[in-house]
């Protein structure tokens, strides 16, 4: 284990609390981009990245912990790397609004004699509290440099930086009086009294507590998160964002339906006239490439501005607290609040929202939220979303998006409530998570991870998805001879299979067969596979999915879609948290059950209504 930092003169551990500020030190130093939350538990596993100014210098972002002796999966990480490698100076980070708990990590970590610089963060947090550090005194009483830093503004990097280098020659161990802990084990009653007995008196002496005249986090927490009014305000706030984005974005995606319609014609004509190139090479350019990819990136803009609202609503603090709002309602399906962030988290993608499922500490728990999970609707799917709700709800579109979501949520709790008593335990479990305090997000928190997560929307589609929809246009194609996408080829063969099974649901067509099976490998192919499919006799996608679906059988297809088999990314990520590949043979299996019954009960209520 050591011998891995053979390469790197310094390598420095960053451990602290949960939601204290790592990874956005982490980032400001290595010039990564670790998610950045604002609630706890967010860092499941360590991050490794080499600093910016020194590349002999590596940073590694441990999980949070409020114990090195803990039991969560994160705290055991944690434990298992700085047992691994005590010859490391830790960098601890630790949270000026609340002293005291980062004080004890410091005694714990200086009981290992572990060489520990410290970071003072959240400093103007704490001021606004009427909270006033004194951090030369918790330096001389603790015996090691103590740094005030602000990563956001990018103060104090450059000194935490050599603070820590510094250190990291000295082979001095800690020197300050930990007889408390001498012949007796680390979870020892007078262990634990003594640390507090310590901490106690470094806080009388270092902190300064001023009155402050009104509390804005706790009156804002007396309504947001009211028994009574917590759930419908939640359930309002996520309705807006999916309005605001839908609405926000429409001239944006317009634009690009335009500019690419007219490239699609431009380069047609092109190949056509300049080039005299075979009809096949202009198909496969036109029809696949630019048509397939085209129709998945003109939705661009929506999902840019859903990820700025929902970067809005994470660093803020808002979304922490939906798990505490949901917790009544979790306990009655055998969970707690704490598994409701993984299922928020699938709202992004539900690959990280799996692995954000390690922080829950029961095994059964854990196993019922990873089975969930893949109901929640994650950001692939929305490109189906907004073609049909845009074409057949135009004036509704956020709303309808929203509902889709909404039955994501209740779908798996239906499911997590029948499966309790075969996953979950039975016994009550007691939910306790720190509520991180409000924050205003500074642009980088917002526009950043925007820009990411849409720019790995659009390598995709430029690399799977433009695959995929190639690999579909050649299918269409054979046998030799027949036209292109006609029934009689061989997708024609293999969509008419299994499209009498769609036919109860309401969208019996071979090409929405297809466009399914090879949603399994991405979500986003199914409107590529569309453009591609459907780009025959010069009609648009539009003008061809109006003529074949109705209302109802486009809101049906989206609840399909939206609860339909998990994608093979999640599959794998499912087989590799879980230790077993039946488990995600049968997410997937229940996943089309469930799907189909749902899609029935929508479509033949709809008729049976006269929709």
């Amino acid at each position: 284990m050591q011998n891995e930092n053979k390469n790197f003169p310094i390598v420095i551990p960053i451990i602290g609390n949960p939601n204290v500020g790592k990874s956005t030190l982490f980032n400001s130093l290595t010039g990564l981009r670790q998610h950045v939350g604002n609630w706890p538990g967010k860092t499941v596993e360590k991050k490794e990245g080499i600093y910016l100014k020194n590349p002999q210098i590596r940073f590694i972002d441990l999980p949070g912990a409020y114990s090195i002796h803990g039991a969560s999966a994160e705290e055991k990480i944690t434990y298992n790397y700085l047992q691994n490698h005590k010859q490391d100076t830790v960098l601890q980070i630790i949270d000026a609004t609340n002293l005291r708990r980062g004080l004890y990590l410091t005694l714990q970590l200086l009981e290992m004699g572990i060489k520990v610089v410290m970071a003072l963060n959240l400093n103007e947090q704490a001021k606004e509290q009427g909270i006033i550090i004194d951090d030369s005194i918790i330096s001389s009483e603790l015996k090691i440099p103590v740094v005030v830093i602000d990563p956001v503004k990018k103060t104090g990097i450059d000194k935490i930086v050599e603070t820590v280098s510094c250190r990291h020659t000295e082979n001095k161990k800690p020197i300050i009086d930990l007889s408390y802990c001498e012949d007796m084990k680390a979870t020892d009653v007078r262990v634990i009294s003594g640390r507090h007995n310590f901490i106690d008196s470094i806080v009388k002496r270092s902190v300064t507590k001023n009155q402050v005249t009104k509390d804005f986090t706790k009156m804002i927490d007396r309504v947001l998160l009211n028994k009574i009014l917590g759930l419908p305000i939640f359930l309002f706030v996520m309705w807006l964002a999916f309005v605001i984005s839908f609405e926000a974005a429409r001239p944006f995606v317009d634009a690009l339906d335009f500019a690419f319609a007219a490239i699609s014609e431009i380069v047609k004509n092109f190949l056509l006239t300049d080039l005299n190139a075979p009809a096949f090479i202009v198909s496969a350019i036109v029809d696949a490439g630019i048509g397939g990819v085209s129709s998945v990136l003109i939705f661009l803009p929506n999902i840019f501005i859903l990820f700025l609202t929902m970067a809005f609503l994470e660093t803020t603090g808002y979304l922490a607290r939906a798990a505490f709002i949901m917790d009544r309602l979790m306990k009655k399906i055998g969970l707690q609040g704490k598994s409701f962030i993984p299922l928020i988290l699938g709202f992004g993608c539900n690959v990280p929202a799996i692995m954000a499922s390690r922080t829950i500490d029961n095994p059964k728990e854990r196993l019922l939220t990873i089975m969930m999970t893949p109901f929640m609707s994650c950001s692939a799917r929305l490109p189906v979303y907004i073609l049909f709700a845009g074409i057949f709800f135009s004036e509704n579109e956020g709303t309808i998006i929203f509902s889709l979501y909404l039955i994501g949520i209740i779908i798996a709790i239906i499911f997590a409530f029948l499966m309790k008593k075969i996953v979950a335990k039975k016994e009550d479990a007691v939910f306790l998570m720190e509520l991180p305090p409000y924050r205003i997000p500074g642009f980088s928190n917002l526009v950043i991870p925007a820009y990411h997560k849409s720019k790995m929307f659009v390598k995709k589609a430029g690399t799977i998805i433009l695959s995929l929809v190639l690999i579909i246009w050649f299918l269409a194609n054979l046998p030799i001879g027949v036209d292109y996408a006609a029934q009689e080829s061989v997708l024609g063969f293999i969509g008419t299979l299994f499209a009498p099974l769609l036919e109860p649901i309401g969208f019996g067509d071979w090409r929405i067969a297809v466009s399914l099976m090879f949603g399994f490998v991405a979500k986003e192919i199914i409107v590529g596979s569309l453009g591609t499919l459907y780009s025959t006799g010069g009609k648009t996608l539009t003008s061809i999915i109006t003529a074949d679906f109705t209302a109802l059988s486009a809101y049906s297809f989206m609840v399909f879609t939206l609860l339909y088999s998990p994608c093979m990314a999640t599959a794998t990520i499912i087989k590799k948290e879980t230790q077993d590949w039946k488990i995600p043979l049968i997410v997937i299996g229940y996943n089309i059950a469930v799907a189909w019954i749902a899609s029935f009960i929508v479509y033949q209520t709809g008729l049976f209504l006269g929709l």
